[in-house]
This record gives structure tokens, C-alpha cells and sequence, in this order.
């Protein structure tokens, strides 16, 4: 539970703890509540060094008990971080966002390199990215989730979503990989310098076109167009809520004409008098009131955007694209965009208005230089009510003159997700956090076997179990997604597959509920040691996940390793989908073809076959020792018969097949270690296989 707790502080808003026992044996569950509270000074710098009794965190107007406390310094090591729950890592989730509205193209281009700038020398490997467009004809486009992949960030940065050059595989948005190539084009003209700049401009004509209709429109349709963008700003804040902790949105604008919330800001034009003098004569229904103090309905679409973003913990800040400025634009006359539109959206959400400046990286590292230290606070309380808002308020003692202190002024109870952009972003942190969700049991089995000249073929098995997947299910038909990820030592993804099933209830529920599913694919990864996150998801909401670790050799790496073979029928099997790039299926034996065991069952007393693949080795010098044993007990040696060898693959691989038969033991968990040698002098490899014995 510590260590539970532990990764929390980072990440996590709202993360259900253990049930607390009540009168009369019912049982409520507990959130674990967090709340990042960043502090600067006057002049934006950090203040550093608070502690746990500066704070005081009320939640609806009582005073909550902090219970855990950590003090984030993002100019520190893990190590040195303050507070008594120190994290392995600290990620920051931040939001680019392109106005293609109210922004020239021009201005667009600028902005994509300093994002671009900002993304590859700026953030910390551990920061999470996502890339979003705002633009006239489609309004707000999620182009990536919060990813740690660099590449798909780049990526949809370069092409700003234009549909001929950005076309992502990845149903979540969280991986670069199988992309259409052109993208590369405008990242590295590697095709020459003329195709470069032709798929570059695919990504600009596009925009041009909307700042053309947007300068056509009449000043109401203008009036509209910014109120459809609070609309989609209020949306998206209400889905970001998903992503646990605090959210950036960086806004990357040239502004909007703020007289539509605000009213003129010229008060001496000849304009202004003319409506002064008829006021003064009595002929104020001539005046246009909109005009002159602003649109009623185009500020209440403000308030409630700023509340949502607020209530979300979404700040927001803005980046002037336009640079250096004044009222008059070279190429159109007078220019009613102002930067206090930038203000106007962004500083009851605790964001900053970057301005003045042609240097927009500045912008950048400024805001960055903000979100040194976080403060996080941590309270427990019950969970009534999925979708319940709950307001908060922090007290912070101590503080210098002119401090600010910034926080979310609430939070939601977990609910399920409303929307296709919702369960995107749900999954997405269910993945990239490792947030244990177990409505749907599911198991993992993975490994990795080295190929001549290409990345290792990594097999990987889920086992679902049946029951739990259809459990409440009232449909004929259950619509199933499976999602694998790979991820590197450095948090970013390597590989991915994913597969959607839908299961005909009329004809597959008697072997669902007897069994359940055997899902496998194949991933592709370098050598290294890799984390795998699966998710199990169902089309009504529930979902399962787990991982499994795996280690990838070398091409010349000798290697001998272990697996079960699964003897038990009954499975309704899933192959993935194969993609062009992926290699053959490397669980064959002679002319049969088997799906290894994630979790084997095996009868009491009875055989069972143990294939071990070996690579790079002379299969007469493998040894391998065998036990079982449970936890808790004393480990019992288990009896190998030799039964044969395959011949060698097209890479090399060997698989030799061994029988074990355990002895008669009490039903219930066990692990069967084995202890395998490639060769006498080489170190032994002890893999454990989760077993059942019934």
C-alpha cells in the first residue's frame, strides 16, 4: 500500500483505496484525494521550502487531515526531494494547443518550431505531451494523448494534423509507430528538399484557408466563432479530468478580437463619440450595446470555461505566436486581436500570457521555470457518488508579498466515460500510469527470441477470464478491445498491438464462462529490458489490467528460456491481426502450431509439457532443473523426462520439450521455477511460471 501511495503523489487525483468496514457489514469505498499546489513569488519564481504545516486543504468547506505530503523540486534528483513519500520520477502533463482560428499561417509555422523546440530540449524524459488543433471547420482536434513518445508529438507538431500527412494507427494515441512515411518528409526532407516542401505545405494550405474565413466573417459570426471555442475549451477541460494531476494547457494564439466579451477598447474613436452624443440625445436604442460593453452571453461562455478548466485542474496559459506587435498589421490595416484575449482566457485559471517577444521558446522555459516545485497534499475520504464535483480550497501560511498560489478549485468522483475522446484519455492514463483496474481478470505471458539482422519477435499471450468479462452482460454481442504497449527502461514506447473482438454471446457464452478468451500477437523490440501494459477493455466500461516484464537478447545472445505449453481445451482463441512487418508466429513444434500458457492448470499428479527455445547455444548443453513450490512452503524438486528437439529455424532456434510430473500436492497456487543453463559455463537463468494445481 506504501508503495501504492508512493506513485500516486505523482500521478493520481482520485485513486480508490481499500474499502473501510461499516456497522452492520457493509463496506464504503476510499479515495485517496491529492491536490498539487504550486506557489510562485511576485516575479514567477518558485517558493521553495514549505512544509506539510503550511497548508491547510478543505474540502465542501471542511477542513481535511492531510495525510501524506510531498514537496515536488523538479531541479532536484528523486533523491533530494522533500516530503516523506519521494517519488522514482516526477511527470508533468502538458497540453499543446494550436489556434488555427485566429492564428496566420504564417504565425502557425513559427509556433511549430518553437513547440517543436519546446518537446525535444525542453521537457524532461518523464514529461507527458499531447498536441491539440482548434481550427474554424472542425473545432477541437485531439491529435495525441499524454504520451512519453516523442516521435508522435513531433510528428503532429510538423503536420498540425493535416489528414494527408498525419495518420496515426494507434487507436489511443499514445505511439508512433506504422505511421504513413510522407510525415517523415517534413520533418527531414530525406525524399529532397522539393517533396519536403510540397508535404509541408499540404500542412499550411489548409490553415490558410480558415484565417481567409475567418476575415470574411461579420462581426457576430466572429462572436460566434469565439463562444463554439469556449464551448469546445469546456468540453475538453470536463475530459481532462481523466488525467490525473495537473494539466497545462499551453494555447498557441495570436488572440481574438476581445471587444466581443468586453466591449470597445478604443474609447476615442470617432466611432465611440457618435455613440456617446446619441446616448446624450436621447437616441440610445441606435447604440449597439454589444458593441460598446460587450456580449452578456459571449462572457457567461467565459466564466464557464474558465470554471470547467478550473474545476478540471487545467491551467491555462497562452503564448503569443504574432511576437513583437502593435496596432497596425503591415498587410491588413488596424488589427483588433489584442493579447487581452489571451489574458482574458487564461488568468482565473493561474496561467500566464507570454508576450512581446519574437523569441516564443523563451515563453516556454518561462512557464516551465513556474512548475519547479510542486506541492501535493493528500486526503482520504469516502466515495458516495460517481460524478459528484467537490469543491476545494488551500490556505497557505507563511507566504511572501505578492505570492501566488495556485490549485484546482475541486474535483470529480469517478464516473464512467461519456465520450469517445473520454474513454480515449481513460485508457490512455490506465496505461501510461499503470493504474490497477480489475473488473475484467486478465493474465500475461511474454518473451523474446532473437532474428537474423532484425529486431527480436517478442510473443505475447493474455489469458481472459470469461466470467468476469461478461459478467452483467445482457447483449448477444460483447465488443472487446485489446491493447499491449512496450515500454523501455526510459518510459517510452517501443511497440504496440492492438485488436478489437466482438464475442457472439448465442454461440461462444458456454465456453466464456467455462474458460474465456487466449489472446496472442507478436511485437517487434530492440534488445533491453521492457515493461509490458495490457488493457483488457469492454465496449460497457469495464476493463482489466496487468503487465509482465521481458527481456530482449541480442542477436547473439545465447539464451535459453523456459514456458508451458498449454494443455488445457476449451479457449475461444484470438489471433491478432497480422501487419506486414511482423514476423512469422515462433511457437511451432515440427508441423504443430501451440499458444504457450500464462497461467497453466494442472491436474494433480498428472504430466505436463515444459518447451524450453534456446538460441545461439548447442541444445546438448542445456541444463535444466525443475521445482515447485508455493509460498510460504518448502520447494519440491520436480522430475524432467527428455522428450526431443525441433530442428533449427531460420534464425537458429531450437525448442526442446521436456515432461514433468509433479507430485500429488494440496490444490491451489504454486510457482514452477525452472533453473536453466544455455551451457555449463554459463550463469543459470531461474524463471518462475504461475501454475495452478487442481
Amino acid at each position: 500500500m506504501r508503495r501504492l501511495i508512493v506513485v500516486a503523489s505523482v500521478f493520481l487525483l482520485a485513486l480508490p483505496a481499500a474499502p473501510l468496514p461499516r456497522k452492520g457489514g457493509e463496506t464504503i469505498e476510499v479515495m485517496l484525494v491529492e491536490v498539487p499546489v504550486v506557489v510562485v513569488d511576485r516575479d514567477g519564481n518558485p517558493v521553495r521550502d514549505l512544509t506539510q504545516a503550511s497548508f491547510e486543504v478543505y474540502d465542501d468547506g471542511q477542513k481535511q487531515q492531510i495525510a501524506y505530503f510531498d514537496a515536488l523540486d523538479l531541479t532536484k534528483s528523486a533523491g533530494e526531494t522533500a516530503g516523506i513519500n519521494s517519488p522514482v520520477q516526477v511527470a508533468r502533463s502538458f497540453m499543446l494547443l494550436f489556434d488555427a482560428t485566429h492564428s496566420t499561417p504564417a504565425s502557425l509555422m513559427r509556433a511549430r518550431e518553437a513547440a517543436t523546440y519546446f518537446v525535444e530540449k525542453q521537457l524532461q524524459p518523464h514529461d507527458r505531451a499531447s498536441v491539440g488543433v482548434m481550427s474554424l471547420q472542425s473545432g477541437f482536434s485531439l491529435l495525441t494523448g499524454f504520451t512519453t513518445d516523442r516521435e508522435l508529438v513531433r510528428r503532429a507538431i510538423a503536420t498540425l494534423g493535416a489528414p494527408s500527412q498525419f495518420q496515426v494507427r494507434d487507436p489511443l494515441l499514445l505511439a508512433a509507430q506504422d505511421y504513413d512515411t510522407r510525415a517523415d518528409e517534413i520533418l527531414s526532407g530525406a525524399s529532397g528538399a522539393t517533396n519536403a516542401d510540397l508535404a509541408r505545405q499540404a500542412a499550411v494550405d489548409q490553415f490558410r484557408e480558415m484565417a481567409r474565413d475567418q476575415r470574411r466573417n461579420s462581426r457576430e459570426q466572429q462572436k460566434h466563432e469565439i463562444m463554439r471555442q469556449f464551448d469546445d475549451l469546456s468540453a475538453l477541460a470536463r475530459v481532462l479530468d481523466r488525467v490525473h494531476g495537473r494539466k497545462q494547457v499551453i494555447l498557441l494564439s495570436e488572440g481574438f478580437d476581445a471587444r466581443a466579451i468586453q466591449g470597445r477598447e478604443l474609447l476615442g474613436t470617432k466611432e465611440a463619440r457618435d455613440e456617446r452624443v446619441a446616448v446624450e440625445q436621447g437616441a440610445s436604442w441606435t447604440v449597439d450595446t454589444e458593441n460598446r460593453y460587450g456580449s452578456v452571453e459571449a462572457n457567461n461562455g467565459l466564466k464557464h470555461m474558465i470554471d470547467q478548466l478550473r474545476r478540471s485542474d487545467v491551467v491555462m496559459h497562452a503564448i503569443d505566436i504574432k511576437g513583437l506587435r502593435s496596432d497596425v498589421d503591415p498587410s491588413t490595416g488596424y488589427d483588433p486581436s489584442s493579447t487581452e484575449s489571451l489574458s482574458l482566457v487564461t488568468r482565473d485559471t493561474g496561467g500566464t500570457v507570454f508576450k512581446h517577444s519574437n523569441d516564443l521558446a523563451s515563453g516556454f522555459q518561462r512557464m516551465l521555470r513556474q512548475q519547479e516545485v510542486t506541492y501535493v497534499l493528500s486526503f482520504q475520504r469516502p466515495s458516495k457518488e460517481p460524478g459528484r464535483y467537490h469543491d476545494l480550497k488551500v490556505k497557505v501560511a507563511g507566504l511572501p508579498a505578492g505570492s501566488r498560489v495556485s490549485y484546482r478549485l475541486g474535483y470529480y468522483e469517478d464516473a464512467a466515460a461519456t465520450s469517445e475522446i473520454d474513454r480515449t484519455l481513460s485508457a490512455g492514463e490506465i496505461l501510461m500510469n499503470s493504474i490497477p483496474v480489475d473488473d475484467v481478470k486478465v493474465r500475461a505471458f511474454a518473451a523474446a527470441y532473437p532474428r537474423r539482422g532484425n529486431a527480436a519477435q517478442a510473443p505475447v499471450v493474455l489469458e481472459v477470464d470469461g466470467k468476469s468479462l461478461i459478467a452483467g452482460t445482457i447483449d448477444r454481442d460483447v465488443p472487446t478491445e485489446f491493447y499491449i504497449y512496450a515500454f523501455d527502461e526510459k518510459e517510452l514506447i517501443r511497440d504496440f498491438a492492438f485488436q478489437k473482438v466482438s464475442f457472439d454471446l448465442s454461440k461462444l457464452r458456454a465456453k466464456l464462462e467455462a474458460k474465456g478468451v487466449k489472446f496472442y500477437t507478436t511485437l517487434l523490440l530492440p534488445p533491453g529490458d521492457f515493461n509490458l501494459r495490457v488493457l483488457v477493455r469492454t465496449a460497457g466500461g469495464r476493463s482489466g489490467f496487468t503487465t509482465a516484464r521481458v527481456h530482449v537478447p541480442t542477436e547473439t545472445e545465447p539464451m535459453a528460456a523456459p514456458l508451458m505449453l498449454d494443455e488445457s481445451p476449451g479457449w475461444v482463441m484470438v489471433k491478432a491481426q497480422e501487419r506486414p512487418s511482423r514476423p512469422r508466429y515462433p511457437y511451432v513444434a515440427g508441423d504443430s502450431m501451440f499458444v504457450p500458457a500464462a497461467h497453466a492448470v494442472l491436474a494433480n499428479g498428472s504430466p505436463y509439457t515444459v518447451a524450453v527455445m534456446t538460441y545461439n547455444v548447442l541444445p546438448d548443453n542445456v541444463q535444466v532443473a525443475a521445482s515447485l513450490e508455493r509460498a510460504g512452503g518448502a520447494a519440491q524438486d520436480l522430475p524432467l523426462a527428455y522428450l526431443g528437439r525441433t530442428a533449427p529455424d531460420a534464425d537458429g532456434g531450437v525448442r526442446m520439450l521436456y515432461e514433468l510430473r509433479p507430485p500429488r500436492v494440496d490444490s491451489g497456487e504454486y510457482q514452477i521455477v525452472m533453473n536453466v543453463r544455455a551451457s555449463a559455463a554459463a550463469p543459470v537463468r531461474t524463471v518462475s511460471l504461475p501454475v495452478e494445481v487442481h
